[in-house]
């Protein structure tokens, strides 16, 4: 079982949903949350290696069951799963607005921000 833990990147996402599709993500964290993310749905994302990562990131994306939508979180060592921020996939394979590895740069920062590291300043 994870404790679910949302950013305010992910919760202004959420709150911008359609009242069916938060109904689908809320589904999909309460099936994160009990079954944790060795699951069907759930694909862990290796960080591109160009972008010097220089901590682990256990970065994983959920598949939102019937629906584009995707959601990016990292599970922590204490069993808590940090969800980062979702995106509509069917939006973005339109307007080719975010290619992969600009998801993992993204979610690199919102977990660094999360964590409160300073991302603004080459370590």
């Amino acid at each position: 079982m994870l404790e679910i833990v949302g950013t305010s990147e992910f919760e202004t996402w959420y709150r911008s949903l359609a009242d069916d599709r938060a109904e689908a993500v809320t589904a999909a964290l309460d099936l994160l949350e009990s079954a944790g993310a060795d699951q069907p749905g759930v694909t862990k994302v290796d960080v591109h290696p160009k972008l010097n990562v220089r901590i682990e990131l256990p970065l994983y994306e959920l598949r939102v069951r019937d629906t584009p939508l995707r959601v990016y979180f990292v599970v922590e060592k204490d069993e808590r799963a940090v969800v980062l921020y979702g995106y509509d996939a069917a939006t973005e394979s339109a307007d080719r607005s975010l290619p992969a590895l600009a998801h993992h740069v993204l979610a690199a920062k919102v977990y660094w921000h999360y964590r409160g590291h300073d991302t603004s300043k080459p370590r």
